[in-house]
């Protein structure tokens, strides 16, 4: 049967209840100031009152290089009860800034690091991934490696940089690589044929595509 990776282990896809498709627990960036989701208590109050409404699991939508934090989201789970499938991938460029040091990673090496996330664990410390090659995985409270479920590239409005392009192509291939779903973030809905037509010729077909923020298209 399909199976859908928490941060808690694979579960049974017929199993996993009610889902908030798209939240975000912990994410930092200097494109939001002001707007800084760092409190792993008030994370996990809100992840608390979310199960409690009736929602069963959620996905946490914060990818590679934005304060994720996988082994808080590991511990929320845990105290919760409430599945999180936590995700990998790029978002849009805009969230970076020019020197960012993903400003110079090519495809390659990204669905390197996306595949690893989903497959050996996401590192503790994002940041710690530039400074040594050898970065400690995070871990349950059980002692399991916490892995994403989910992968995820963004775009700007009605525009695909080379910078977003490249993620596309890196999650395309991890995609292809591990069956993982893929999400992407689009500003008001533009661009959205543009984004399957590209995924579907990297072979990543558009019933495995979900697209964030189809809601905001008035």
């Amino acid at each position: 049967m399909p199976v859908v990776r928490t941060v808690l282990g694979d579960v049974d896809a017929l199993e996993l209840g009610r889902v908030n498709y798209h939240e975000h627990l912990f994410q930092v960036s200097p494109l939001l100031p002001g707007d800084e989701l760092d409190d792993e208590q008030a994370s996990g109050d809100e992840a608390a009152a979310l199960q409690t409404s009736g929602f069963d699991a959620m996905v946490d939508a914060t990818p590679f290089g934005l304060a994720r934090n996988p082994e808080a989201l590991a511990r929320i789970s845990a105290a919760t009860g409430l599945g999180i499938v936590a995700t990998t991938g790029r978002h849009r460029e805009a969230h970076y800034g020019d020197d960012h040091p993903m400003q110079v990673w090519d495809a390659e090496r990204l669905s390197a690091l996306f595949v690893a996330d989903l497959t050996r664990g996401m590192p503790a410390s994002d940041d710690a991934v530039f400074a040594a090659p050898d970065v400690p995985v995070a871990t349950s409270p059980t002692g399991a490696p916490v892995r994403a479920g989910m992968l995820k590239a963004g775009i700007d409005y009605w525009r695909i940089s080379p910078f977003e392009r490249t993620t596309l192509d890196a999650v395309a291939a991890a995609h292809r690589e591990t069956g993982a779903p893929v999400m992407v973030h689009l500003e008001f809905c533009t661009a959205a044929h543009e984004v399957l037509d590209l995924l579907a010729a990297e072979g990543v077909a558009s019933d495995r595509v979900v697209l964030a923020h189809a809601d905001r298209d008035p």
